[in-house]
């Protein structure tokens, strides 16, 4: 793959936010054929980090909302 590329050109307009990694699924899928179902697969992966953090930010909110009221 060309990750080094991709790379690159994100962090063109990205800057430092650019991942410099290649991400995990595509790290398994190195030497295969890139599909449309690929293209799924991230987009899950990456909602699903995106809900786990919200929800955790919700919970770290709400801890400090309790303490500021005690």
């Amino acid at each position: 793959m060309c990750w080094g590329l991709l790379s690159e050109f994100a962090r063109g307009f990205l800057g430092s936010a650019a991942p410099r990694d290649m991400p995990a699924y595509l790290q398994r899928r190195e030497n295969e054929v890139y599909t449309p179902v690929d293209t799924v697969q991230q987009y899950l992966e990456h909602f699903d980090a995106f809900r786990k953090n919200a929800a955790l930010q919700q919970q770290q909110q709400q801890q400090q909302q309790q303490q500021q009221r005690q």
